[in-house]
């Protein structure tokens, strides 16, 4: 799992670099984006904005999981643990 957290430019340039190659289908790794305090909303809908325009489609967007506070991220990492050890 890879998890990004508010950050600066480089983060967001590795994160549109893991988002690529999981598109690309060299990664099949979860990527969950920490949106803590709505830090990445403006991402978000700006990625949805481009959805919208044709720029990119929906499994672009389906490369990402979106949490929102500490819980919701306690529950995905169990979630993708408990996935791991059934495979």
């Amino acid at each position: 799992m890879i998890l990004i957290l508010p950050g600066e430019i480089g983060t967001l340039a590795e994160l549109f670099s893991i988002m690529d190659e999981k598109i690309k289908k060299h990664s099949n790794i979860p990527i969950v984006l920490f949106n803590f305090d709505n830090f990445y909303t403006p991402l978000i809908n700006f990625l949805k904005d481009m959805e919208s325009d044709g720029f990119i489609n929906e499994s672009h967007l389906n490369t990402i999981d979106i949490v929102t506070d500490v819980k919701s991220l306690e529950m995905y990492i169990s979630r993708i643990e408990s996935e791991k050890k059934e495979n």
